[in-house]
């Protein structure tokens, strides 16, 4: 199942971590606890890629001067 994931991911062109350490480290994150400082720069890239992934929000940042 988790390869099958991995592959439809690559074919929209969206990142997959290879890290089992990224997803446990994800895994526990509550919503509403702080964001670990280990985890800062995981959440940004995803955060990020979420964003790139909606097309009104690629629509905003291109009409922007």
């Amino acid at each position: 199942m988790a390869a099958r994931i991995a592959e439809l991911a690559q074919k929209h062109g969206i990142k997959v971590s290879p890290s089992a350490d990224v997803a446990t480290l994800l895994a526990a994150i509550k919503v509403g606890d702080p964001i670990p400082i280990a985890a800062f720069a995981v959440v940004a890239d995803v955060l990020f890629s979420i964003l790139n992934a909606n097309p009104a929000q690629q629509e905003r940042r291109e009409a922007r001067p």
